[in-house]
Parts: structure tokens; C-alpha cells; sequence
């Protein structure tokens, strides 16, 4: 009898765990994947309504049909992934939140995976869609170095274009749908219209990636009909997205994450309820520390970063564009 009964908790111990693990890493991951596939699929599509598959070689070009696509698409996965798995369908914001400690790292690296695997899988359904010429036209959808100002963007120049509009879609993302002081129901909104600006801000720049995987299945799926796609890839990876998320992640500090405010209610006792109330000052004093020390440690690491990223960009500048003209080693 009791040998059943053990056998029955393990049972229902390891079912519990087999839920648990569901719950929290399979399904989450399967909701980045799902996203990012139709995030990816879509916006390589919307590339083909912005004038230049219809008209090649001509100089009418509108990025805001490809801003707007891609705002409105982020802003409606936010809405339908959000409760499932936070819909970061970004490698960049995954970092942001994980610096920010709203994730964990197994988890985020599951995150990373699944990203991955739906670009490429998106990236594979708009070349299946597309016709082949049409698809060729548009360079898969994928992004490159001054797409649409040739020889005139240095991989310096596009390194820094993406660290501004990563640092503005990563901020937003953190304190309208992380930190549980300044999030809102309207985050949705608020992150489709950071992606629509940041496109309408640096596409002629960069494509306004901001999002890694956005770049990376494009790229594989149209490296069959264009090689040199990779020449200027490592400027959407390398360290172009750490910056940003570091400050970012300062910000964050400074401003909201750590510091428990409690919110507006009746006055309790004659207390002025418009004024913090902190009940332990001695907790409230070791939270401050540990602010102040979380605040220096991440200055003197975006310090470092930011140095060595201006080191690698001078190399590149210096070894790979000459006399303005991209030049790549065989």
C-alpha cells in the first residue's frame, strides 16, 4: 500500500514538473518562434510595396508602407504573444530584459534559439510566396549598409544608427512592458509606434533593423543569389546591440527599476498619501546602495564597450572602406 502511494506522488510529482516545464520554457519559446516567423514573413513582404518592385531602378522609394507594416505587425503580435511569452520576438530586447532581470538566462537563451529559427523559417515562407524575380528585386527583404545610399554609410556610421534605434525600441519595451512600476496596457501601441519611427528614422541609413533576427533569415535565405549580403552583416550583431541595452539598462536603474513606489490612495491616519511612504528606511537605505552600485558597475562597463566598439569600427573603417567605396578581401 504504501509503495503505491509512493509510486502515485512521483507520478504526480512528474507530471507536475513536465507542466511546469511547458509552461515555462516550451510555450514561451514556441510563441517567439510562431512570432518572429509571421514578423519576418511579413515584413520582407511589405519591402515589395514600397515602389522599387514595381519600378526598378527608379528613384520613388516610401518607407512608411514598410514602417507602418512592420509597427502595425509588431504591435498586434505584443497584443496576441505578450501574456504567453512577453512577445520579444528580438534578440536585442531579450538581452535588454535579461540586463534587466525580467528573464533568466536558460530562458533567454531559449528565446535566442527560437528567434533564430523562426527568421529563417519567415525569411523561407516571403521567398516561397514571392515571385522569383520580384524577390531577387528586393534583396529578400533583407537588410545592407546603405541599401539606398550606396557607398556613402561606413560601417561606423551604420554601428551607431543602430544603437540609437535599439536603445529607443529596447527602452520602450522596458518600462511600458517590464518594470511593473511604469508598465501600461498600452504598450502594444507604444512599442509598434517605437518600430515605426526608428524604420522612418534610419532605413535609408542601415534598413532600421533594431533586430537581429529581422536581419539574419533574410540574409540566409537570399546569400544563395547574393553573397556579398554578409560583407556588412556583423554591423546588425556584433556589439552594435550592447550599448544600447546596457544604457538602457542604466536608465532603467536610475529611473524606476529596484525603487518600490507605492501607489496613490485614501490618506491612512491624517498622512499626507500624496507623499512615498517607505515603512523600513533601513531596507529602503540598502536598496539605494545596491542602486548606486548597480548604476556604477553598468557606467564603467558601457564605458568599455563603447570604447572597443569605437576601436572595431576605426579598423573596419579603415582596412574594408577606401576612398568611399566598400572594398571585401577574397
Amino acid at each position: 500500500m504504501a509503495s503505491e502511494l509512493d509510486s502515485l506522488i512521483q507520478n504526480q510529482v512528474s507530471e507536475a514538473n513536465s507542466v511546469r516545464i511547458f509552461e515555462q520554457y516550451v510555450r514561451p519559446a514556441l510563441a517567439e518562434f510562431f512570432g518572429v516567423t509571421l514578423f519576418v514573413c511579413v515584413g520582407c513582404l511589405a519591402v515589395t510595396q514600397s515602389g522599387s518592385a514595381s519600378a526598378p531602378g527608379s528613384v520613388p522609394f516610401s518607407g512608411v508602407s514598410i514602417a507602418l507594416a512592420h509597427g502595425l505587425a509588431i504591435a498586434l503580435l505584443v497584443c496576441a504573444l505578450g501574456d504567453v511569452s512577453g512577445a520579444h520576438l528580438n534578440p536585442a530586447v531579450t538581452l535588454g530584459v535579461l540586463l534587466a532581470g525580467g528573464i533568466s538566462i536558460p530562458k533567454a537563451v531559449i528565446y535566442f534559439i527560437s528567434q533564430l529559427i523562426g527568421s529563417m523559417t519567415g525569411a523561407a515562407l516571403a521567398r516561397g510566396i514571392l515571385p522569383a524575380s520580384v524577390y531577387e528585386l528586393i534583396g529578400g527583404g533583407a537588410h545592407n549598409l546603405g541599401s539606398f545610399a550606396k557607398d556613402s554609410v561606413t560601417p561606423g556610421q551604420g554601428v551607431l544608427c543602430e544603437m540609437v534605434l535599439t536603445m529607443v525600441l529596447v527602452m520602450t519595451v522596458l518600462l511600458t512592458a517590464v518594470d511593473p512600476i511604469t508598465k501600461t496596457t498600452l504598450a502594444p501601441l507604444a512599442i509598434g509606434f517605437a518600430v515605426t519611427v526608428d524604420i522612418l528614422a534610419g532605413i535609408l541609413i542601415t534598413g532600421a533593423s533594431m533586430n537581429p533576427a529581422r536581419s539574419f533569415g533574410p540574409a540566409v535565405a537570399i546569400a544563395y543569389h547574393d553573397s556579398d549580403i554578409w560583407n556588412y552583416h556583423y554591423v546588425y550583431w556584433r556589439l552594435a546591440k550592447m550599448p544600447a541595452d546596457l544604457s538602457v539598462a542604466l536608465i532603467g536603474t536610475l529611473v524606476c527599476l529596484g525603487v518600490q513606489r507605492e501607489r496613490r490612495g485614501p490618506a491612512r491616519g491624517g498622512r499626507d498619501s500624496t507623499q512615498p511612504q517607505h515603512p523600513h528606511p533601513q531596507s529602503w537605505s540598502k536598496r539605494i546602495n545596491t542602486q548606486v552600485f548597480v548604476t556604477g558597475y553598468f557606467s564603467k562597463l558601457l564605458r568599455c564597450v563603447t570604447r572597443l566598439e569605437a576601436v572595431v569600427s576605426l579598423v573596419c573603417d579603415k582596412f574594408f572602406v577606401r576612398g568611399g567605396r566598400a572594398e571585401t578581401f577574397s
